[in-house]
């Protein structure tokens, strides 16, 4: 982290902040490192934060988890707990990943219903975990520390992107993930 700092530094490329890993849960096809909270924790704490330190780097934002929602209160709570550790981080990442409206693969759950307004014709809700809660927990729990959406885009699921287009659900999701995260924290 400190080389590549430096480097595009003097490449005139100004870094203000890294993220220790890019969903540091997820086991990818490509290159990428695998880190328990514990691990992401100890990494900052003896690793990272020192290291930036002893080159006058102080003023590079250090930013933990990086990932979907669903687990960043819980990686917060554990990982902002160490002060010392504490002490580097800046603040945590976060994606909108995990709504299974929009993906195939997290869990889910439809809850059936009539609709009293349409002939009780049977309807669902679908149900599952977008985790906007745990953006106003994790705000919550350290109001000193920062939060940053850092990723968020729509699959195509293998259609062309002329059959997606002028889909307003599309535009939908992005609105409702920013409104929420903006209320959020």
């Amino acid at each position: 982290f400190v080389l590549f700092v430096e480097k595009m530094q003097q490449m005139g490329v100004p870094i203000w902040g890294v993220s220790v890993q890019n969903e540091p849960e997820a086991a990818q096809a490509w290159e990428s490192c695998l880190y328990t909270a514990e691990e992401e924790k100890i990494f900052i704490r003896d690793h990272l934060g020192p290291a930036l330190e002893k080159r006058g780097m102080q003023g590079v934002k250090v930013l933990i988890w990086d990932h979907n929602r669903d687990g960043m209160f819980e990686r917060a709570a554990l990982t902002y707990a160490d002060p010392e550790a504490a002490k580097y981080i800046w603040g945590m990442c976060f994606h909108w990943y995990g709504d299974p409206r929009y993906e195939s693969w997290p869990p889910r759950a439809e809850v059936p219903y009539l609709d009293r307004q349409n002939s009780e014709k049977r309807i669902f809700e679908l149900r599952g975990c977008a985790g906007f809660e745990n953006v106003r927990r994790v705000a919550d729990l350290r109001p000193d520390k920062h939060l940053l959406f850092t990723e968020g885009c729509q699959e195509l699921g293998g259609r062309p992107l002329s059959q997606v287009m002028g889909d307003w659900k599309l535009g939908e999701r992005y609105a409702m993930n920013i409104i929420n995260d903006l209320n959020g924290g």
